[in-house]
């Protein structure tokens, strides 16, 4: 309930690098600020909207809608957590008791 959406726009990349969508949660204390590139959001939110757990807030997008600044379909995540820019990997995988959220996760390759 306190995950809200800040913004959508088109990232600034070339000519067709896609969209990039931004929000914020708090969570055990912490504030984090999720911003995911190459995205489309969801026609169904607009920012200043309130997320809820587990809904779709919109999709990757394809390489044809990504092609300037993108080697293909990918989801390009970036984390400020407290104020500082972090390692989102890190994030996900450390231990709630350190601000993590305690997934178990992989890198890609």
């Amino acid at each position: 309930g306190n995950c809200v959406l800040i913004s959508t726009r088109p990232y600034p990349c070339g000519d067709h690098a896609g969209d990039e969508v931004v929000f914020t949660a708090e969570y055990g204390g912490h504030t984090y600020k999720f911003i995911l590139v190459h995205t489309k959001l969801n026609p169904e939110y607009s920012p200043g909207d309130t997320l809820g757990p587990g809904v779709p807030i919109g999709r990757i997008q394809e390489y044809e809608e990504t092609y300037t600044c993108s080697t293909g379909k990918h989801l390009h995540l970036e984390l400020v957590y407290d104020g500082t820019k972090v390692n989102p990997q890190d994030v996900m995988t450390n231990d709630p008791s350190s601000g993590g959220f305690g997934c178990n996760t992989t890198p890609c390759p």
